[in-house]
């Protein structure tokens, strides 16, 4: 039961609009890790909405403030 409220509550997160901006990525990096995202699960997200390669999303993830500790 928790899985399916975790995997409900980072599917809602995912549909918020974010530009392109720091702030906006940041805050729904946020978003997603508060949801108990993992940093894989983000950059998946962050490649499927924003049509991005790998590289982009994984440098975005651990550039945001919930994940750059673990770079």
């Amino acid at each position: 039961m928790k899985s399916i409220l975790k995997n409900i509550r980072i599917k809602l997160i995912s549909k918020r609009a974010i530009d392109d901006t720091p702030q906006s990525m940041d805050k729904f990096i946020t978003g997603l890790k508060a949801a108990d995202a993992s940093p894989i699960d983000t950059m998946k997200i962050l490649r499927k909405k924003l049509g991005i390669a790998l590289r982009e999303a994984k440098q975005i993830t651990f550039s945001s403030s919930s994940w750059q500790h673990l770079e």
